[in-house]
């Protein structure tokens, strides 16, 4: 089929295509057009000579990332509020005289952000692959934490990714159909559990802000991914934002817990593949389904209800591309 007929028809090329691809390849029907532009939506062809920006990687996944990264070739900016840490990690075998540069920076802070995208230009002139690992785990249920915990958890966890988003975003257009961002999420992104209620809230959203830059960053060339975890052995309960309750037996989960060097190994295949969902743990996969037989359920009860069917809007069938239609 002529490339002018496979636009006119194929409304798949069309959903994916960016507004200018859109009106070059119907105006124009170059097939050199479509090439390029199908290009972009791909993974990212290669790691190596290219820039990656972590934070929260002074410790825990956030390291392990950086040395991936460095094993991979990648120049690597490591950003951490610990500046103590920070100076440590230069001593790793793994990352001394490395093309690695630190920074102390608050993701919570704007003007700490700022810093941290001036300093990025000026060292390496844009990034390539942004990796949201800074985080703070909660442990505490509906009313064990103050709403300035819920507040705090929810300014780092969700907050902070959005804000290295916006801050980061003109350095990963620059490198369109080479650039990726990574938001580590977590398994409790896709399973509530009790106990857990601001943590798996912020999971959560950042599970679903992953999939709207996922949808909406596709057709500009960057890759988004979230990466969902179960149990890694770091130090996540050093700093954590947490009402009464003993840590012994969570902390013994956690010391058995998969080695945070293989996540992040892992994470990076993942990305070349251009994984939207990144699962390490396959001992995981029922708590995540859970959900799925009673979602579907809830939509059976939902299609035999005499009331919900008096409703016009019933008999409409959604679709993402009519959704997102009327956004734009």
């Amino acid at each position: 089929m002529p490339i002018i007929g496979a636009y006119e028809s194929g409304s798949l090329l069309r959903s994916i295509l960016s507004p200018h691809a859109r009106i070059v390849c119907k105006s124009l029907g170059q097939t050199l057009c479509w090439i390029a532009d199908i290009q972009k939506l791909g993974p990212m062809k290669s790691l190596s000579a290219k820039t990656a920006l972590v934070t929260g990687g002074a410790s825990g996944i956030g390291l392990a990332f950086a040395k991936a990264c460095i094993a991979n070739g990648m120049q690597v900016l490591v950003l951490d509020r610990d500046d103590i840490k920070l100076g440590e990690i230069l001593k790793d075998p793994l990352l001394k005289d490395k093309p690695v540069k630190i920074l102390q920076c608050d993701i919570t802070n704007d003007a700490d952000l700022a810093r941290a995208e001036k300093f990025a230009r000026e060292e390496f002139g844009s990034i390539n692959l942004l990796i949201n690992n800074a985080g703070v785990f909660s442990k505490g249920g509906v009313g064990n934490l103050s709403l300035a915990d819920w507040r705090r958890v929810i300014d780092i966890n969700v907050l902070g990714a959005i804000a290295c988003v916006e801050t980061f975003l003109s350095h990963l257009r620059e490198n369109s159909g080479d650039a990726h961002i990574v938001n580590v999420a977590s398994v409790a992104g896709h399973a509530g559990f009790s106990g857990l209620a601001a943590y798996c809230t912020t999971k959560h959203a950042l599970v679903g802000y992953t999939e709207s830059l996922h949808h909406e960053l596709k057709p500009q060339g960057i890759g988004v991914s979230a990466l969902c975890p179960g149990f890694v052995n770091t130090d996540i309960l050093t700093n954590q934002i947490s009402g009464s309750g003993n840590d012994v037996e969570l902390q013994k989960a956690i010391s058995h817990g998969m080695s945070a060097d293989t996540v992040a190994a892992f994470a990076l295949e993942q990305v070349m593949r251009g994984a939207l969902y990144i699962f390490t743990h396959p001992g995981t996969e029922n708590e995540v389904m859970e959900r799925t037989p009673l979602l579907q359920s809830a939509f059976t009860l939902t299609r035999s209800s005499d009331l919900i069917n008096g409703e016009p809007d019933a008999q409409r069938q959604a679709s993402r591309k009519n959704t997102e239609h009327l956004q734009n």
